[in-house]
């Protein structure tokens, strides 16, 4: 039961990624070295590794917010 919900919450915030990447597909991400593409291989990888992708995001979003305020 636990790693089903542990996959069932890696789904869901891949999930959130494809719909806030799908809506702002004209803003381009700040990547110096080639073009962001969100493959299969990125998804199940997000989705296994999901904490570290929460951190990664917590930590760039108080970056913006510390810019932005």
């Amino acid at each position: 039961m636990i790693l089903i919900n542990y996959l069932l919450i890696g789904i869901l915030i891949v999930f959130g990624m494809e719909v806030w990447f799908s809506t702002n597909k004209d803003q381009k991400l700040e990547i110096e070295e080639e073009d962001f593409k969100f493959d299969w291989f990125a998804r199940v990888l997000n989705i296994l590794i999901w904490p570290v992708t929460m951190a990664i995001f917590l930590k760039r979003f108080i970056e913006y917010l510390k810019k932005r305020f």
